[in-house]
């Protein structure tokens, strides 16, 4: 929609400035919306789509403002909604690589904060 669109961008703006405290709220405010749309249309794969790469982006401005412990939780979050979306569709390219693109943010996350056994329990 064109409301989280603008939502994407002022987080963009937001992040690209510096102000890396106030890029969540908007990325936030982008994934309710996101979400509803999901929830409101589950046949429609590009809403879940549009949803995970929002998630990740919260996830990622999260981690460039130190909140790491929402941001991991934000990735185990997704990753678990891309392994239900290629569940669905083992043979879509995008949703493998979405997958991937999960996995690696995870045990980024988790690697920083030292747990490497879990990190590789994860994979």
């Amino acid at each position: 929609t064109l409301k989280a669109s603008l939502l994407r961008l002022k987080g963009d703006i937001a992040q690209s400035s510096g102000n890396l405290d106030a890029a969540p709220s908007f990325f936030r405010e982008e994934l309710a919306i996101r979400r509803e749309l999901v929830f409101t249309n589950p046949a429609d794969g590009a809403f879940a789509t549009e949803q995970t790469l929002a998630a990740n982006r919260l996830g990622d401005a999260l981690v460039r403002a130190g909140q790491f412990d929402e941001a991991e939780q934000l990735y185990d979050e997704q990753l678990a909604w891309r392994r239900q979306l290629l569940a669905k569709d083992p043979d879509n390219p995008v949703l493998r690589r979405a997958l991937i693109v999960s996995l690696i943010k995870v045990t980024d996350r988790i690697s920083a904060a030292g747990k490497l056994d879990e990190a590789t329990k994860r994979l």
